[in-house]
């Protein structure tokens, strides 16, 4: 049987094998406007030997999901600064793959190995809300996995090292709701789990102090706990996908179908009716809290984000459930290794369904290479020429600014948008993207904050705003940037 981990890996490369053959195919999303610039940002800093930072952007560098504290970043950020933007979009793809095949590693060996092993190693490393290719995703599921994997051999201490890798590595709501889990697997087991929390929080106050100060400005700060039930909960009919191969391109509310894409698949769904344990009630607790209402706005000061994130952790415990459900059903129906062997195949079949979240509608026409994206004459030229005043309504996905040095509006996240009232300390502007005008009249506030160039319409009919000649839609606002 030690075999098995070479089917799972031929079985990983063949399932990424679209990504593997062309990694700029997912220069999409969150990947090329928000991970990329951090990588190639922070990069540059750690090879002159200093730590990355941008006060405009301070989101970028602090906020939890960014990573820039976690090692393997480090390294590959550091390595990403020695050649060209394409270069460096390989690095950045490699570390999402080697991210992806340690947790489809990392749960054949949660799952005991043999043929068991491999059957729960593809139902978790490929159900559908695993397949992200985004960097902070990828990472958050590695130590998800690895941390429940040092605490099933009762590795306490280096349970508390992976969980510290989540926090400098993971999304905020995935490190918070895996916590509480911790705390209610040590209470229901007996398990040190505190020795874990108390080391995996030291090692990540890199990022959990930082975070912190930069929470209070996310735009989900702003909502209620009955809005957020609103605008960020879950119907009952989204979890039918769990077993239903998804193809509904839709959003609920404003969440995209890559947000509420359990699918495990009806072979797991199926042995997971026989499974057994405490995973029962985090099955039930986190539908309950992701359908938003009353049960999540009694436990809101206790949760950040929207409910939605919450579901996530019902495919976890279906698998879970699914993995314990085969081992009494070899028992009750006698089968033997043929049997799991064949029933590796068909839940491969069935996983390949999975296959359709590695690139997400509207972003999978996108896919340019970054040498392409980052390096157009209007990029160019405001690297030329901005003087280091802001840039508005740059377009997707360049507006970050980061790698072409360019000084932008700051944004927080969430549909990239902005308190821009709150971060400029500006009463009643209300919440704007990383374009002004979108919501904020034309005004001497533009001119007090620096914003010396506009891509696009013509923000307004002041005579400050002059069209750059040499450019076709790029405007120069002479109150702030000297022209000659």
């Amino acid at each position: 049987m030690d075999y098995l981990p070479y089917i799972a890996l031929i079985y990983f490369v063949a399932f990424w094998w679209q990504v593997i053959k062309n990694p700029f195919s997912i220069a999409t999303a969150e990947s090329i406007d928000h991970d990329f610039p951090i990588m190639v940002h922070s990069g540059r800093a750690w090879r002159k030997g200093k730590i990355p930072e941008d006060k405009v952007f301070f989101r970028h560098l602090t906020g939890i999901k960014t990573g820039v504290f976690y090692p393997p970043n480090i390294l590959g950020s550091w390595l990403s600064s020695f050649g060209g933007l394409d270069y460096a979009w390989k690095i950045y793809v490699t570390n999402v793959l080697l991210h992806h095949w340690a947790t489809v590693l990392c749960a054949f060996l949660l799952f005991g190995g043999g043929l068991v092993g491999l059957f729960g190693a593809i139902a978790w490393g490929f159900m559908s809300y695993h397949i992200k290719s985004t960097l902070w995703y990828a990472q958050t599921f590695t130590w998800i996995t690895a941390t429940i994997l040092a605490l099933e051999h009762n590795q306490f201490w280096l349970a508390g090292i992976c969980l510290g890798m989540l926090i400098l590595s993971g999304h905020a709501p995935f490190v918070l709701y895996f916590s509480y889990a911790l705390v209610g697997w040590g209470l229901m087991t007996g398990k040190a789990t505190y020795l874990t929390l108390l080391v995996g929080f030291l090692i990540g106050l890199p990022q959990i102090i930082p975070y912190y100060r930069y929470q209070k400005l996310n735009i989900s700060a702003k909502y209620t706990a009955q809005e957020k039930t609103e605008i960020g909960s879950l119907p009952g009919w989204a979890f039918l996908f769990m077993f239903l191969p998804i193809r509904l391109r839709a959003y609920v509310g404003k969440i995209g179908h890559e947000e509420w894409c359990f699918y495990v698949g009806p072979l797991i769904m199926f042995f997971a009716l026989f499974g057994k344990g405490s995973c029962w009630l985090l099955f039930w607790l986190s539908i309950m809290l992701s359908l938003g209402g009353g049960v999540y706005v009694l436990f809101s000061k206790f949760l950040i984000r929207m409910p939605y994130r919450i579901g996530y952790f019902t495919a976890l415990a279906t698998v879970v459930l699914g993995v314990d459900g085969l081992r009494t059903c070899i028992q009750i129906f006698q089968l033997n290794n043929q049997h799991l062997a064949l029933l590796c195949v068909l839940l491969g079949i069935t996983m390949w369904f999975s296959r359709d979240f590695i690139l997400l509608e509207p972003f999978n026409g996108y896919g340019e290479r970054p040498s392409k994206t980052f390096k157009t004459p209007l990029l160019e030229f405001l690297e030329a020429n901005s003087g280091g005043h802001k840039v508005n309504n740059l377009p997707f996905p360049v507006y970050a600014g980061l790698i072409n040095r360019l000084n932008v509006l700051p944004y927080t996240g969430g549909n990239h948008d902005v308190s821009v009232g709150n971060f400029l300390k500006v009463p009643k502007l209300g919440h704007a993207p990383y374009d002004w005008f979108y919501w904020n009249e034309d005004s001497d506030i533009v001119d007090m904050y620096d914003i010396g160039w506009h891509v696009g319409y013509k923000p307004s009919d002041d005579p400050k705003w002059m069209k750059v000649p040499c450019q076709k839609a790029l405007w120069v606002n002479k109150n702030v940037v000297r022209v000659n």
